[in-house]
C-alpha cells in the first residue's frame, strides 16, 4: 500500500499560542483515518495542514498521488471550507461542477444522492446544520478526489443519516482507492468506516492504532436486545461467540469480539432477529485516552 498522507512531528504555531505539537501520522491510499479528540484537541488544524492551507511551524507534511503525476486531487471540508452563505445550493453545486469539468447531469446527481433536492433553491447560509454539512460533503466529494478531508462533517445528523454517508464513503473508497481522513469528537460516529484512528488530546498524538486494536484496549460490553433471544444466541454461537450472559428475556451482554459488532447486526438481521439494540457499553474511545482513564 502507498502511503498517501504523511505527518513526522509536525509542531504549529500561531502568535505564541501552540496548537499543535509533534503530531506525527501516516494515511495509507484507500483507507479511512478518524482523527478523534475533545473540543480544542487540534483536529481541524491536523486537517488543515495536510490540506496546504496552513504550513507547519516545524515538522514535515507530505502527501502523494497514488494516481501518478503532481500533487493529489483534495475534496475539503474544514469548517465550511467552499459553503458560500449568499448561494443556493443548486448553484454552488453546479459552480463545483463547472470547476471540475464534470457532466452536466452531474448536479442532478449530486442533489439526489446527498439528499439536498428539497433544499436547492435555499441559500448556505439559511440552512440548518445537518443539512449544511450535507451539502460540504457533496461539495467535497465531487469529481472523486484521490484524498477526502471532511472536518466534523456528521454533526447533527441523525443515526439513520450517519449510516446512509457512512455508505456513501465507503462507496467512494471502493469505488476510486481514495483515502480519506475525518474527525470527531466521538470515534463512535465512525465506528464501522474508519481502519485506524489517531488520538489527539491538546494538540498532541495519543495514540494511532487500527479500529480493531483502539476498540479491544477499552474495557467494556456490547449489549444487545432482539427477539427472539434464543435464536440470538443460536447466530452467536455459529459465529463462535461464546462470551455472553441473559440478562432477561431480550437482553444479552457480550463480553468478546467487539470489533464484529457489524457483522453481528448483520448475522443477526439475516436471520431473522429483530435488533432493537446493539451497541458497545464502555468508555467513549476519545474520554478513554484523554482523561486518564487509560492509565488506571
Amino acid at each position: 500500500m502507498t502511503t498517501v498522507i504523511s505527518l513526522e512531528n509536525v509542531s504549529k504555531s500561531y502568535r505564541g499560542f501552540s496548537m499543535v505539537s509533534q503530531v506525527t501520522l501516516q494515511a495509507e491510499q484507500g483507507s479511512v483515518l478518524g482523527i478523534v479528540g475533545p473540543k480544542g484537541a487540534g483536529k481541524s488544524t491536523v486537517l488543515y495542514l495536510v490540506s496546504g492551507i496552513l504550513k507547519p511551524t516545524s515538522g514535515t507534511v507530505a502527501t502523494v498521488s497514488a494516481r501518478g503525476g503532481g500533487s493529489p486531487s483534495m475534496g475539503v471540508l474544514i469548517e465550511g471550507t467552499g459553503i458560500y452563505p449568499n448561494l443556493t445550493v443548486r448553484d454552488q453545486v453546479e459552480i463545483r461542477r463547472r470547476a471540475l469539468s464534470l457532466p452536466v447531469e452531474e448536479t442532478e446527481r449530486v442533489l439526489g444522492t446527498f439528499g439536498l433536492k428539497f433544499a436547492e433553491s435555499a441559500k448556505a447560509g439559511q440552512l440548518a446544520l445537518p443539512v449544511r454539512n450535507r451539502l460540504g460533503i457533496a461539495l467535497a466529494m465531487m469529481g472523486d478526489p484521490e484524498i477526502l478531508l471532511l472536518d466534523e462533517p456528521f454533526r447533527g445528523f441523525t443515526f439513520r443519516e450517519i449510516d446512509t454517508f457512512r455508505t456513501l464513503i465507503r462507496e467512494y473508497v471502493s469505488r476510486t482507492g481514495g483515502t480519506v481522513v475525518i474527525t470527531s469528537e466521538k470515534a463512535e460516529e465512525t465506528g464501522g468506516l474508519a481502519d485506524t484512528f489517531l488520538i489527539l488530546d491538546r494538540g498532541r498524538s495519543v495514540k494511532q492504532d487500527t479500529s480493531e486494536g483502539i476498540s479491544s484496549s477499552i474495557p467494556g460490553y456490547m449489549m444487545l436486545e432482539a427477539d427472539p433471544l434464543d435464536l440470538a444466541k443460536e447466530v452467536l454461537d455459529r459465529m463462535g461467540i461464546y462470551g455472553y450472559r441473559t440478562i432477561n428475556s431480550r437482553t444479552l451482554f457480550i463480553y468478546e469480539q467487539y470489533e464484529r459488532l457489524e457483522e453481528i447486526r448483520e448475522a443477526l438481521l439475516s436471520a431473522g432477529v429483530y435488533v432493537t439494540e446493539l451497541s458497545l457499553v464502555q468508555d467513549s474511545i476519545s474520554d478513554y485516552y484523554t482523561q486518564g482513564r487509560a492509565d488506571r
